[in-house]
């Protein structure tokens, strides 16, 4: 069954966004096992960034966890 996963990184930026992913080796040619959708742009108060992702499975979604 498909999981949806919130994340809000209060006082994260785009920056750290990126930096994150450079360093889990993700990009868009190299995805999470599992990860259908995913979607990031800032909070409500734009002190931060909201992460939404769906995931086949809640196994892979903790795998990547």
């Amino acid at each position: 069954m498909a999981v949806l996963m919130i994340l809000e990184l209060d006082g994260a930026t785009t920056d750290d966004y990126d930096k994150i992913n450079e360093a889990m080796g993700i990009d868009q040619d190299n995805l999470p096992d599992g990860l259908v959708s995913h979607a990031v742009g800032p909070t409500e108060d734009g002190d931060g960034l909201l992460i939404v992702d769906v995931w086949e499975t809640e196994e892979q979604l903790e795998h990547f966890v």
